[in-house]
C-alpha cells in the first residue's frame, strides 16, 4: 500500500491491519507520540487527558457507513460536518410518516343474522350478530371499514444490504502501544 498519505481512509478485508495503518475503531493515540497523524485529525473524532497527557481519537467506523461533508451552505440536501455522527439502525415508522393508502375489505351490506364467523362474511351489525351466514364465495358487498389502529409498533431494519469489512486509517508507522 505504498503512495499512502498520512490519515488516509480504506476499506480493508484482513483481520489485522497492515504495517503503518490502524483500524478506525476510535481508539484514543497520545498526541506527542503521533504529531503528524494528530496535526491532520486534531480533535474531531474525541480527545481524552490522563496523567498529564492529552490523545486524540482516531475516527470510529465500527458499524457505520462513511458519508461525505458538505461545506457550502447553499448546498440543498441536508449538510453535515467532519466528525458528526448520525443515523441508527433501526427505525420506527409513525402513522405520519406513511402515505396515505387504503384495503379493500368486503362486507355483506344487509343485515346480520348469526353470531359465528365460521362460513360467514362481517355484515351491518344488529345488535349483538356481527355475521352474515353464506355459501357463496362472493357474496359480500364492498362497503367503508375504518381498521383499528396497534399498540404493537416495533422499529424495523433500516439498512441496505451490507457485507462486514474494516475500515483502516495510514498513521504511517506501526502503532506503540500507550
Amino acid at each position: 500500500m505504498s503512495g499512502s498519505f498520512t490519515g488516509q481512509i480504506q476499506l480493508f478485508a484482513g483481520k489485522s491491519p497492515p504495517s503503518g495503518w490502524a483500524f478506525c475503531d476510535g481508539q484514543l493515540l497520545e498526541t506527542s507520540k503521533h504529531k503528524e497523524l494528530f496535526s491532520i485529525l486534531k480533535f474531531v473524532y474525541g480527545r481524552d487527558s490522563k496523567n498529564g497527557k492529552n490523545y486524540f481519537g482516531l475516527p470510529d467506523l465500527r458499524g457505520r457507513a462513511a458519508m461525505h461533508t458538505v461545506r457550502d451552505p447553499s448546498f440543498t440536501l441536508s449538510t453535515h460536518v467532519l466528525g458528526e455522527k448520525g443515523g441508527t439502525s433501526g427505525v420506527t415508522l409513525s402513522e405520519k410518516q406513511l402515505p396515505l393508502h387504503n384495503h379493500p375489505f368486503n362486507v355483506h351490506a344487509g343485515g346480520s343474522n348469526t353470531y359465528s364467523p365460521d362460513k360467514a362474511v362481517l355484515a351491518n351489525s344488529r345488535k349483538f350478530s356481527a355475521y352474515h351466514a353464506t355459501t357463496e364465495e362472493k357474496s359480500a358487498m364492498g362497503e367503508a371499514v375504518q381498521p383499528a389502529g396497534t399498540d404493537n409498533v416495533k422499529a424495523h431494519e433500516n439498512r441496505q444490504p451490507y457485507l462486514g469489512l474494516h475500515f483502516i486509517i495510514f498513521v504511517g508507522y506501526r502503532l506503540m502501544p500507550g
